[in-house]
């Protein structure tokens, strides 16, 4: 088990592990930890494959926000990826993936969310695990741009009450109700969130496609300066971005570098597609709603603590995490810490 404990903001851990630890045993374990970029450089994380009989995780977060972690291969774990308790984890670029045969048993789960909200995930292949992509009390996360295909049970299991967007993902086949039977969500069990798929993508997503990388517009307030920038991925830079069709308000401009911005005059929803077209001539459209307030809903916020687990007469160290996993702003906000002297 490969450890990672460098909380430098700054730092890029390139790695190349080779499992062959016993059962149970995760590759890479980050716990407790903030603002870490983990790049495999591509590079193959090795998992086991005993007869059929897949053990461990390639990569395991725990009580950590502000991960990203890209280019990885992750072959051969009984779970890919696992999430718990933590937040803002981006899982980006990755290779997830078993050596399961048609049939034969497969591991468990390719990426497995609990009790962690307000992740992206995005641009990976997840594929030959029983369940490709489960969520478990995990919020406000985003799926999108990836090729999430021939996991036998289903592609995306939402295990809890929260809906799932997941657009723009390659689902193994263009037909919607096939699609549908891949995924476990409130159309299986009343008492799930929806697993939003429309639209999907009507091919494999591969590096080579232009996107836009946006899954939703920040809302805007009445009268209030407003400014957003569309990010585009794929293709060949540099990008062109422009207005296709739809309701698009007199007050805001649409530039061709992809910002958006205005002062808005008038309230209500706005929608309309937007288009990038990159060096090649090859051509992305997405379509969006601009939601315009008079006065902004309260904010959808996420607080978490972590920390080492306290011991009379020692220093307790930890760290008190705050983030806005909604699309409304926040400003202002206040965070009180009471302790109760009783417990201490």
């Amino acid at each position: 088990k490969d450890a990672v404990s460098n909380t430098n903001p700054s730092i890029t851990q390139t790695v190349f592990l080779e499992s062959n630890s016993g059962p149970y045993q995760d590759n890479l374990f980050m716990n407790y930890l903030r603002n870490l970029r983990l790049n495999c450089n591509n590079n193959l994380i090795n998992g086991t494959n005993l007869g059929g009989n897949f053990v461990g995780d390639g990569i395991y977060i725990r009580k950590s926000n502000d991960i990203i972690i890209e280019n990885c291969g992750l072959k051969d774990h009984n779970r890919g990826i696992y999430i718990f308790q933590s937040g803002n984890i981006t899982i980006r670029k990755n290779d997830i993936f078993s050596t399961a045969t048609a049939g034969g048993y497969h591991p468990d789960k390719g990426i497995f969310f609990k009790n962690s909200g307000g992740n992206l995930v995005e641009m990976n292949n997840i594929t030959r695990f029983n369940r490709g992509v489960f969520f478990e009390g995990s919020p406000n996360n985003i799926l999108q741009f990836n090729n999430l295909y021939n996991n036998p049970d289903y592609n995306v299991y939402n295990n809890q009450p929260s809906n799932i967007l997941a657009e723009y993902n390659w689902w193994g086949t263009n037909n919607e109700n096939q699609i549908a039977t891949t995924i476990f969500d409130f159309f299986d069990n009343p008492s799930l969130g929806i697993v939003d798929f429309n639209p999907w993508l009507n091919m494999p997503f591969n590096p080579s496609m232009v996107i836009i990388l946006n899954p939703f517009l920040p809302v805007a307030r009445l009268g209030e300066f407003y400014s957003v920038q569309l990010l585009a991925a794929g293709g060949v830079p540099p990008y062109l971005f422009s207005f296709v069709n739809g309701n698009l308000p007199d007050w805001i401009s649409f530039n061709s570098n992809g910002v958006l911005n205005g002062t808005p005059i008038e309230g209500g929803n706005f929608t309309f597609t937007a288009r990038v077209t990159d060096s090649n001539n090859s051509i992305f459209d997405k379509t969006f709603t601009l939601e315009t307030y008079i006065t902004l809903p309260p904010p959808l916020l996420r607080i978490y603590k972590a920390g080492s687990t306290p011991v009379p007469g020692r220093i307790l160290n930890y760290f008190i995490s705050v983030e806005n996993i909604g699309n409304i702003p926040a400003q202002n906000t206040e965070v009180v810490e009471l302790l109760n002297p009783i417990e201490f």
